[in-house]
């Protein structure tokens, strides 16, 4: 077999890689040639595109992705209720992760709604459970139905929600019973 290899590249006088389609190129013994070769043309270089700004960004991947990507919502997006509060801060407020710290205090959370489940009461009044986030955790929120018919509109709107109430502890769950929404 070796020797019908010999015989074969004596006749042709050497390869010359026509089967890697390197067209007509004679190769001598001990020459190589690229299989890819460079372009002829360089490829065009488009031009940098300016970051938008975090805001804006933060908007689209909302807009997109129903998240966000780079920071926690509650850094990126403006809060409805400091523009109702007028620059006051709401009593006592707290991180969302510490709640259980609070049983039985007055406080305030500042959270990003995460959930949401309409309920209807035995009477059929409406009432909401309401999950709040923040970068320290979350936090359940209890809106009974005399708090939902005053505030509850505050629950249709983007972006954070400023709660205050009472916190309970329920069979180990501790849980806000929301007295206001701002």
């Amino acid at each position: 077999m070796q020797n019908a290899v010999e015989a074969a590249r004596a006749k042709t006088g050497g390869w010359n890689g026509r089967g890697l389609a390197l067209g007509k190129l004679e190769l001598g013994a001990g020459e190589s040639a690229a299989l890819f070769p460079e372009p002829e043309a360089p490829a065009l270089a488009l031009p940098r595109l300016p970051d938008p700004d975090p805001l804006e960004r933060a908007r689209e991947e909302f807009a997109l992705l129903g998240l966000t990507v780079r920071a926690h919502p509650l850094q990126l997006f403006p809060c409805a209720a400091d523009e109702r509060l007028g620059g006051m801060r709401p009593k006592n407020p707290i991180p969302c992760g510490e709640l259980a710290r609070y049983e039985g205090a007055r406080v305030s959370l500042r959270g990003w709604p995460a959930a949401t489940r309409h309920v209807r009461t035995v009477d059929g009044r409406s009432m909401r459970f309401l999950t709040l986030e923040d970068e320290s955790g979350l936090a359940e929120v209890v809106v009974f139905p005399d708090v939902y018919e005053r505030d509850g509109a505050q629950l249709a709107s983007f972006g954070a929600l400023i709660v205050t109430g009472t916190v309970e502890n329920q069979m180990g769950a501790c849980t806000l019973h929301a007295e206001r929404i701002w």
